[in-house]
């Protein structure tokens, strides 16, 4: 039997980077240094994820979650096997090297690949059912774990039993919702507690309430019972009439697709426009040279200038941690993947509710009861027009 040694070897570099020992979640540097809560409220903000989430190797579920330990048990920790067909570690043998042990997106390969792998802790999910301000589905998670995303380097996980991909996803879930809480918590700081007082979720019980009520509103949103799929209507065959319709809709001023995608031609970069991973680490370079540059035009005696350079070393540390930030890159039409699937389901949901994170804009309704710009009809002459270029190029 023939195994492949890459990600075994691209999880141990992982391991060694972390001195051999058991990793720790990593802060999130992005929302911290926007804050600027004080050294002793990040510590403390560090305390709380770890007395409410755990650690890798042993992680919690909050009180009254809506996620499954059991299963995130399994996806956490080590690889090992201990009983024959039931594996564990999950998470860190098929998903860190990308997506870093924090699913920050940060995994040793990361640097290299484009799009840069996903940053989970934002709690935004670009293929997914749902409507666009939602969290995914756990079906949604699943689908992507079964296909991959086409044209990157997500591959297809359909070669794992059913009952791991669905630890995979858990635990994903769990990272997102970690994720959110962190910089729920963070802001929890600046706003409620004076500069000098620090959280601390273990002895003082106003701080475990507030702490808990946070993180209990960012889990509701992800139950299923609060969650609203775009469910399409109205499909047929597609006729030549439709499909111009839809090339009449793709190239006009009411959908503006062209204005991105350009029409069967070379697309036209967007260079100033970024996606929510992106548009922070790209803000906030513009920030640290916009201090540096004050920063230039003091004196080390003038006020101010001493406070101004910490700030100045924080915005770069940061950076460094950062991936370089990537302009959006619309699809090209009619030859580049699909990345969320191209099925006429998935083109009908991306086009109704855009892609979540991303520049993208609904052409649908924001909210089941709500209004789009385009009708449900105009929807689907889209969804014939862009299969139409597609099938020209031989596309899926």
């Amino acid at each position: 039997m023939t195994f492949n040694r890459l990600p075994c070897l691209l999880t141990a570099l992982v391991l060694a980077a972390a001195g051999c020992a058991e990793p720790e979640f990593s802060p999130d540097r992005m929302v911290r240094v926007e804050l600027e809560p004080r050294s002793t409220q990040n510590f403390s903000a560090t305390v709380a994820l770890r007395w409410l989430f755990g650690a890798p190797a042993e992680p919690r579920i909050p009180a009254g979650s809506g996620l499954d330990p059991a299963l995130i048990e399994r996806a956490a920790g080590s690889v090992e096997t201990q009983k024959v067909g039931h594996n564990e570690g999950l998470y860190r043998q098929h998903c860190v090297r990308c997506h870093g042990v924090t699913g920050n997106g940060l995994g040793p390969a990361a640097l290299y690949q484009a799009p840069y792998p996903r940053d989970f802790r934002k709690g935004i999910f670009k293929w997914k059912s749902t409507y666009r301000g939602q969290p995914p589905t756990v079906d949604d998670l699943m689908a992507v774990l079964e296909h991959g995303v086409p044209g990157t380097a997500m591959p297809s996980f359909a070669n794992l039993p059913e009952d791991e991909r669905r630890s995979l996803a858990e635990y994903v879930r769990y990272l997102a919702i970690r994720g959110q809480s962190e910089q729920a918590i963070v802001y929890l700081m600046v706003d409620s507690l004076d500069d000098e007082e620090s959280l601390d979720v273990e002895s003082n019980p106003r701080h475990r309430d507030a702490v808990q009520q946070v993180v209990a509103k960012l889990d509701a949103r992800w139950r299923p019972e609060n969650l609203d799929s775009v469910t399409p209507h109205g499909d047929r065959p597609a006729t030549p009439d439709s499909v111009a319709r839809g090339r009449e809709l793709f190239l006009g001023k009411t959908a503006a697709c062209s204005t991105c995608h350009v029409d069967q031609r070379p697309r036209g970069d967007r260079h100033d426009d970024y996606d929510d991973w992106s548009k922070p680490v790209w803000e906030l370079a513009g920030e640290r040279d916009r201090l540096a540059a004050r920063l230039a035009d003091m004196a080390p005696t003038d006020s101010g200038y001493v406070m101004l350079a910490e700030d100045v070393k924080l915005r770069r540390q940061t950076l460094k941690e950062a991936l370089p930030p990537r302009p959006v890159s619309p699809r090209v039409f009619p030859v580049q993947a699909f990345h969320g699937g191209g099925e006429r389901v998935d083109l009908f949901r991306r086009v109704h509710q855009g892609i979540a994170g991303t520049p993208m804009p609904a052409a649908g309704p924001p909210t089941p009861a709500g209004e789009g710009v385009l009708s449900e009809e105009e929807l689907w002459c889209l969804v014939d027009y862009i299969q139409s270029t597609s099938a020209a190029w031989g596309q899926p």
